[in-house]
């Protein structure tokens, strides 16, 4: 099984109808800054791991949560829907950034879901590809992305559940820039490179090596020159991530109080999160959490059954249908295992 793919672009390599694998094309080429999907999930198992230790430790996680930003117009507000209890049940969140400029709103190119299973012992993280071609509350059909830029974060929220059939009951977003602080702070993360390459002035041959700040990112941008563009670019994506998350739940780390102390005074000024995320769900969600290791991270992706090029949408990604209605059934239900060992990645 492979790992989960996390679409990171830069800048200077966006391409807004080119994220599908070689059978399609290249289009038009766009100056573009995205969000860092890593950081929600690392942002995410920190404030966690802060919450379950005391003294210096629990002072400066509770400092990391009044950094955290609340935004009231994340979530959908006209459909009625009710609040999750969140010390209870399973919790979907909805995990998304954008390369909005100025006044532009922007897109947003990094979209995931990140359900907790009801015994809180398993987190599954669902990325959604930037370019899936979906069907968008009021606006027909469009890029997945689309949806940020007519809508903002509560129209992106009502497409993915339309998408998946279920609620969200959460969501958040997080700043570019925080990745490469992030990785810095922790010195460097270790991953074993498939495909030797060259990008923007750094070089990554092929065997085990070590990333951090800006080399990091220039490790999860690429795209061009390799084999299968995106999808190589998300597998080295998905191995940072695991490397990441391991990383920060290393005893080394945390038990260093000037690394603590550095990460976790940085983590909550990336983080935007909805309104009703409030410090005091956090930590209920924090005191329930029993994820211990990257074993009980599963790494899936929204199921494709191909791309092609359509007029005025340039080159998207078409959902499996019939895999995705197993896929929402499986989340319904709280029964993503047996999903995950069919179609999941390590």
């Amino acid at each position: 099984m492979d790992d989960l793919g996390l679409t990171v672009l830069d800048h200077e390599e966006g391409d807004d109808n080119s994220s599908q694998p070689e059978a399609l094309p290249d289009g038009e080429r766009k100056r573009r800054r995205t969000w860092m999907r890593i950081l929600v999930i690392t942002t995410s198992l920190l404030l966690a791991v802060v919450l379950g230790v005391g003294g210096f430790y629990l002072a400066v996680g509770l400092n990391a949560l009044q950094n955290i930003k609340r935004d009231p117009g994340m979530m959908p507000t006209d459909d009625g829907r009710t609040t999750t209890v969140i010390d209870t049940g399973p919790v979907d969140f909805v995990l998304m950034g954008s390369d909005s400029r100025g006044s532009d709103r922007g897109r947003s190119d990094t979209l995931m879901v990140a359900h907790l299973n009801a015994e809180r012992n398993t987190l599954y993280l669902i990325s959604v590809p930037r370019d899936l071609y979906v069907s968008i509350p009021g606006h027909g059909s469009n890029k997945i992305n689309a949806a940020y830029s007519f809508g903002g974060s509560a129209l992106t929220i009502k497409t993915v559940e339309q998408l998946l059939g279920i609620q969200i009951d959460h969501a958040a977003m997080v700043n570019f820039e925080g990745f490469v602080g992030l990785t810095s702070e922790v010195g460097g993360v270790t991953i074993f490179n498939e495909i030797a390459s060259k990008n923007l002035g750094f070089d990554f041959p092929r065997g085990e090596i070590t990333l951090k700040g800006d080399q990091a990112l220039a490790y999860v941008r690429q795209r061009y020159d390799l084999p299968r563009g995106d999808l190589d670019r998300e597998a080295r994506q998905r191995a940072v991530v695991k490397a990441l998350v391991l990383k920060l739940l290393n005893p080394s780390t945390l038990a260093n109080p000037a690394t603590f102390n550095s990460v976790a005074g940085k983590v909550g000024s990336y983080l935007t999160v909805d309104s009703s995320l409030t410090n005091d769900a956090i930590w209920k969600l924090a005191s329930s959490l029993a994820v211990r290791s990257a074993g009980d991270i599963r790494q899936l992706q929204v199921p494709i059954s191909g791309g092609k090029r359509i007029p005025g949408a340039g080159a998207v990604l078409i959902p499996n249908t019939a895999q995705l209605a197993t896929l929402s059934t499986a989340i319904q239900s709280d029964q993503l295992g047996a999903y995950w060992k069919t179609y999941g990645e390590d």
